[in-house]
């Protein structure tokens, strides 16, 4: 501890079951990619469609968990001069075997684009979870966020990841940006000492590297908290910047519990601080903690939970940083 890290910045109905040899089964994600992108060049532009995705199909908002082929439109209402989109695809198993693959269509209500992205900014995971991003920045090997793992990687459904949603500064969805590159695991750890996620963009638009919402300053260094720090340290949600103090560290052998999805999970390598100015709730699981220095911000803490109203707790910055391996990233 006390080293810090610079950085350089450089729906639809149910089908009967066909007779013959057709079976509606669930393709492989690796097999549903090369499915995606056989059919994406003859669908693209066709009835609205701007891009097409891999996911789990949704039903009056309840997901089903078998991979289909999600057409995302820019809008519902029907061309009645084009062709319907179709209810299934039908591709080859490895064994030559015919299968039929459900499709979905979801709307996105516009052309998908970032409205410069920042930390700070609200995201949502496949299975609906709700946090925000701790830390965005580009690099030569694309645009990245980081929140945390149990945002994008669905506990209560297995640990499993999907299409990860932006929020724009206004609120407004911007589906399916994002995939999930690297989750620390929850699930089966007798102690969780990392909770952090890395989120790779799938579009090259604009986005502020290493900027929180609301801030001029930029992030420059990442460490670790202090025992017996005085200072204030911030972070910001839905716009506000929310004081807290007093990092106190609990090691794993602490026995501290956490409730997540119902679920009660041992964390442990990890700080509590006491809210100052604002409060600790629900929705702010990602956010960056930082202090503020002359030539920029000091990213020191990744926000996970806490206890409402009084508490947030959070893993080091720079351990977070050092566990995803961002430094090769951000190159």
């Amino acid at each position: 501890m006390g080293s810090r890290i610079v950085i350089g910045l450089k729906k639809a109905s149910r089908s009967r079951r066909r007779k013959g040899s057709e079976n509606a089964a669930s393709l492989s994600f690796s097999e549903a990619c090369v499915l995606a992108r056989k059919i994406a060049p003859r669908y693209s532009g066709r009835n609205g469609v701007d891009h097409i995705g891999i996911g789990h199909k949704r039903i009056r908002g309840i997901v089903h968990p078998v991979i289909s082929i999600i057409f995302y439109v820019t809008s519902k209402k029907a061309d009645h001069e084009a062709k319907e989109l179709p209810r299934h695809l039908y591709t080859k198993s490895a064994a030559g075997k015919r299968l039929r693959i459900p499709t979905d269509v979801v709307e996105i209500g516009g052309k998908p684009k970032l409205f410069n992205l920042r930390a700070a900014r609200k995201v949502k995971g496949f299975f609906n979870d709700v946090g925000v991003s701790a830390l965005t920045f580009a690099s030569t090997k694309g645009n990245f966020i980081v929140t945390n793992a149990h945002v994008v990687a669905s506990v209560s459904n297995g640990g499993q990841s999907g299409e990860v949603d932006v929020f724009d500064p206004s609120g407004t969805t911007v589906t399916g940006l994002g995939v999930v590159r690297l989750a620390a695991p929850i699930l089966g750890q007798a102690s969780v000492t990392a909770d952090v996620a890395l989120v790779e963009l799938t579009r090259s638009e604009a986005i502020d590297s290493w900027s929180v919402d609301t801030l001029e300053m930029k992030v420059k260094y990442v460490e670790d908290f202090k025992v017996g720090d005085s200072r204030t340290h911030y972070f910001v949600y839905q716009g506000q910047r929310c004081e807290c103090v007093n990092p106190v560290f609990i090691p794993s052998e602490a026995n501290a519990r956490v409730e997540l999805d119902g679920q009660f999970f041992h964390y442990g390598e990890f700080w509590k601080l006491t809210m100052q100015k604002g409060v600790s709730i629900e929705g702010q699981s990602g956010s960056l903690i930082f202090r503020p220095e002359v030539d920029g911000l000091v990213a020191v803490g990744i926000g996970f939970g806490g206890v409402d109203p009084a508490e947030i707790w959070a893993f080091s910055a720079k351990q977070m940083w050092n566990y995803l391996k961002i430094g090769s990233f951000a190159d």
